[in-house]
């Protein structure tokens, strides 16, 4: 696709709007149809937060007591 020189007509516009709001609803649909999954991965990378965090956090302690 060529860049647009000229400005780009209303009705151009208004289409990608649509696309765009479309898109989104999309994602929602595809989110509520799969609700387990992303429970899941939020979840796991939750734990791997925690995983990852809790040992750092305990070295800085160990190294500096208050």
């Amino acid at each position: 696709m060529l860049p647009r020189m000229y400005p780009i007509s209303e009705e151009a516009e208004r289409e990608e709007r649509r696309e765009s709001k479309d898109e989104l609803l999309y994602t929602r649909r595809w989110i509520a149809s799969q609700p387990s999954t992303v429970v899941f991965q939020v979840a796991v990378f939750c734990s791997y937060g925690v995983i990852v965090r809790r040992p750092c956090y305990r070295h800085v302690v160990a190294r500096n007591p208050t």
